[in-house]
């Protein structure tokens, strides 16, 4: 005889299926089938390659469709140089409008991958005259 487990008769991560009552700002439609909560640091360089690289992408597939509705929750780890300021200045820009807070996260992490960037060119070129003059 095979036996079977029941499925589970309550979510299985607590909170799954209630809607979202944090902070955060919000893309995408109100009524979408999903929710996704990104935290995430103005500062952190890797939240910047997710930013710039990934989420335009899931945007336009998900979150423009109607499939996803996309929370953005700033949270400062206070590792990032500036990040806790850059924070300050996209909830500044905030309170301009949403839209406002967007192009100020955009333009932060932005400036965060570029400079990360930089730096690893800038360490690559110097490994390779490093090379070169040896």
């Amino acid at each position: 005889d095979t036996v079977y487990a029941a499925p589970p008769a309550a979510p299985v991560f607590p909170g799954a299926g209630q809607a979202w009552n944090g902070p955060g700002y919000v893309r995408g439609a109100a009524d979408a089938p999903v929710t996704v909560v990104e935290f995430s640091d103005f500062g952190c360089p890797y939240c910047a390659q997710f930013a710039t690289l990934t989420y335009p992408a899931l945007h336009e597939e998900f979150v423009t469709t109607g499939k996803v509705r996309w929370i953005y929750v700033p949270f400062v780890l206070g590792m990032f140089p500036n990040g806790d300021h850059a924070a300050l200045a996209g909830e500044c820009a905030a309170e301009s409008g949403e839209p406002a807070f967007w192009k100020m996260l955009t333009l932060s992490l932005i400036g965060v991958w570029l400079a990360q960037f930089r730096s690893r060119q800038l360490k690559t070129e110097r490994a390779i005259k490093l090379v070169q003059t040896t």
